[in-house]
C-alpha cells in the first residue's frame, strides 16, 4: 500500500444548488422589468439579440454571447430589434473564490463549448427545464429511473463549463503561433458550414453544394461537422429551419402552409411532422403555447 500516492483533488468550482434552468423563446416585444437575488445567474443568447440592464449600464448581448450576474446584482432584459430571441438561463449557488472571474463583462462562447450548453439543456429537460415564462412554481423532479442523477450531471456540466471558460479566456496570446491548430481550423470550418446553412434557410441545400462552396471533400466535411456539433449537417440544417419556423409562428404574419412553402419543406404535412419531431409539439400546439 505504501507504493501508492494519493493526490487530493482541488475543487475549483463547487455548485451546491441549481435554482432554475430555462430555455426561453422570447417575442420581439418581450420586456422583463428586472430582479435581483442572492445567487448567480448565467444568461446565454442562442439566437437573436437582447438588451441587458443592470444598476450601472445597459448593453446588447448578442448571439453566442454569455453573461453572468453575481448575487444581489439587479438585472433586466428586453428583446432588441424587430426579431424574437432565444436565450438560455441557469441560476445556481456557488461560493467558490474563482467565481470573481465572471463578475462584470460579457464573453463570446467558443464553438467548442456550445456542446456543454446543449448537454445542460438536454439533461435538464427531465426535471426542470421550462419553455415558457418563468414562474415561482418550483421544480418538479422526475422519478423515472432512466434519468437518475440528472441534478448531478447538470452540476458537473456547469462546473466543466466554468472551468473551460476560464481556460479559454486566460490562454496567453503570446503562446499562439502563426499556424492555426487543427481544432481552430475545424471550428472555423464548422462556423463556415453553419453560416452557409443559415444563408439557405429559405431554400434547399445539398452536401455536394456545401462541399463545392467550401472546396472540401464530402467525407472529411461531414466527419468534422459531426465531431464538433454532435449532429449531421442535414440534421443541423433541419433544426435551423424549425428554429426559423418558430420565429415566424411567433410573429403571427403567416399561416402554417405559407411557412412550409417559405422554408421549402415540400408539403404542410412534412413540415408538421418534422416540426413535431424536433420541437416535441405540432405547429398548432406551439402557436397556442407561444407568448404573445
Amino acid at each position: 500500500m505504501d507504493q501508492y500516492v494519493m493526490y487530493k483533488i482541488d475543487t475549483i468550482f463547487n455548485i451546491t444548488d441549481i435554482i432554475t434552468v430555462y430555455y426561453l423563446e422570447l417575442a420581439k416585444d418581450y420586456d422583463f422589468e428586472g430582479e435581483k437575488h442572492d445567487f448567480w445567474e448565467m444568461v446565454y443568447v442562442d439566437k437573436g439579440e437582447i438588451v441587458v440592464t443592470t444598476e450601472n449600464e445597459s448593453f446588447a448581448l448578442r448571439e453566442n454571447e454569455i453573461l453572468f450576474h453575481k448575487p444581489n446584482e439587479f438585472h433586466a432584459i428586453d428583446v432588441s430589434g424587430d426579431k424574437p430571441a432565444n436565450i438560455f438561463i441557469i441560476s445556481f449557488v456557488c461560493k467558490s473564490e474563482h467565481m470573481k472571474f465572471f463578475e462584470g463583462g460579457k464573453m463570446k462562447l467558443p464553438a467548442k463549448l456550445k456542446k456543454l450548453i446543449s448537454n445542460i439543456i438536454d439533461e435538464s429537460t427531465h426535471p426542470f427545464v421550462r419553455l415558457e415564462q418563468p414562474s415561482a412554481a418550483g421544480l418538479k423532479i422526475s422519478e423515472d429511473p432512466k434519468v437518475v442523477g440528472t441534478r448531478q450531471l447538470v452540476k458537473i456540466y456547469m462546473e466543466e463549463l466554468l472551468i473551460m471558460l476560464i481556460r479559454n479566456q486566460e490562454t496567453p496570446k503570446k503562446n499562439k503561433t502563426m499556424f492555426a491548430s487543427r481544432e481552430d481550423m475545424e471550428n472555423n470550418l464548422v462556423k463556415e458550414i453553419i453560416e452557409y446553412l443559415e444563408s439557405k434557410i429559405y431554400s434547399t441545400v445539398t452536401i455536394e453544394e456545401i462541399c463545392e462552396h467550401l472546396h472540401y471533400g464530402r467525407t472529411s466535411l461531414c466527419s468534422i461537422f459531426k465531431d464538433v456539433t454532435d449532429y449531421t449537417i442535414m440534421q443541423y440544417y433541419t433544426m435551423l429551419k424549425i428554429a426559423e419556423a418558430k420565429m415566424l409562428i411567433r410573429q403571427k404574419n403567416y399561416n402554417f402552409g405559407e411557412i412550409s412553402d417559405m422554408l421549402s419543406f415540400g408539403s404542410p404535412y412534412y413540415f408538421s411532422k418534422t416540426f413535431k419531431k424536433i420541437a416535441g409539439v405540432t405547429p398548432k400546439e406551439y402557436k397556442k403555447s407561444a407568448k404573445k
